[in-house]
């Protein structure tokens, strides 16, 4: 228990340290120095002991042992009771979302009864707390209805006004019609939706083209919606967008050179068949080109001799793991060259 308050009150330390880093680009002269009683620098085999860790501005020097002399007008932080570590990176984070307990009204209630400045207020909260416990980096992969919230989140702590971890936002996302929440409600009424839908490949690229302009660092795409088990027993998940769309969100993305995500719920062929087998469970995919291969007009089993996908995310995250703590299967896609 002792041992778990020491990390903890660490953590607590480094997030402010983190927030501050992240603040606007201090003096050149400003030197921070943090004693390190234990330091994990992802690089060795085993932890360092005593170790001095030098910042210059907002930028890790150099790491030395104890022994060397620490500058006069030095900041120093004394961590040599604690384990050192470098930030936590969280690369599936919503913060616009608060709860989702069906008792209290579940997915529904964060879009109907909460209004945006509320949720923004909470989108604050959720971002500190993560400084808190750790999180330097985060990628918030959709807004859940409160547009580019996560970018002018983002926005107000690159000035320093609020404390956070780094933001990689992706924006409101893209499914389409009939392929996102809020859904079950009468007929004659237009609800407001979690994402941004689209139907055909005019309307996919437009809208990837809006959130680039508005500053995605990411493109999420909803591949699949509504899921059930078949009469064989599996889950399947009915498909949302189709190639042509696909192509065009995909064309823009990386035209624009960002990256792309792509997220679907079953592994059947049923739920994507016109991708094959191309878009694992949730993960992360980047398109690279080739030259000497086109994407066909209207073929169903494009992917598998077109394409190769793999995963890809925010540094040193490679794969990504499901349900079941099992980790996803890289794979890499091609695409043609815009």
């Amino acid at each position: 228990m002792k041992k778990n308050f020491v990390f903890l009150s660490f953590t607590l330390v480094c997030a402010v340290t983190a927030s501050r880093a992240q603040s606007p680009t201090p003096p050149a002269e400003q030197i921070t120095v943090i004693r390190a009683g234990t330091l994990i620098d992802g690089s060795n085999a085993s932890p360092r002991k005593n170790q001095l860790i030098f910042i210059r501005g907002n930028r890790i020097e150099k790491l030395t042992e104890a022994t060397t002399q620490i500058p006069a007008n030095a900041t120093v932080i004394d961590l040599s009771s604690a384990t050192v570590l470098p930030g936590l990176i969280d690369s599936h984070t919503h913060i616009f979302l608060w709860g989702e307990d069906p008792a209290k009204g579940g997915y529904d209630e964060n879009i109907l009864k909460a209004g945006i400045a509320l949720r923004a207020a909470r989108a604050t909260f959720a971002c500190r707390r993560a400084l808190e416990q750790g999180f330097t980096t985060i990628r918030d992969l959709e807004t859940e209805g409160a547009g580019y919230g996560d970018i002018e989140i983002k926005q107000a702590i690159e000035e320093g006004t609020i404390p956070g971890p780094r933001i990689f936002g992706a924006t409101r996302a893209i499914s389409t019609t009939g392929g996102y929440n809020l859904e079950g409600y009468a007929p004659e009424l237009e609800m407001p939706k979690g994402a941004q839908l689209v139907d055909g490949p005019v309307e996919a690229r437009k809208a990837a083209r809006q959130q680039l302009e508005h500053g995605a660092d990411w493109i999420k795409v909803y591949m699949t919606h509504r899921s059930w088990v078949d009469k064989q027993g599996n889950l399947v998940s009915q498909p949302t967008l189709t190639v042509d769309e696909l192509k065009a969100i995909v064309d823009e993305t990386h035209g624009g050179r960002k990256k792309l995500r792509a997220m679907r719920t079953t592994e059947s062929d049923c739920s994507v068949r016109w991708m094959a087998d191309a878009i694992p469970l949730s993960t992360d995919w980047k398109l690279r080109t080739r030259k000497s291969r086109k994407w066909p007009s209207k073929e169903p089993g494009i992917a598998r001799r077109l394409l190769r996908i793999t995963a890809t995310g925010l540094p040193r995250i490679r794969r990504e793991e499901n349900a079941t703590g099992r980790a996803r299967r890289p794979m890499r896609l091609a695409s043609r060259r815009r």
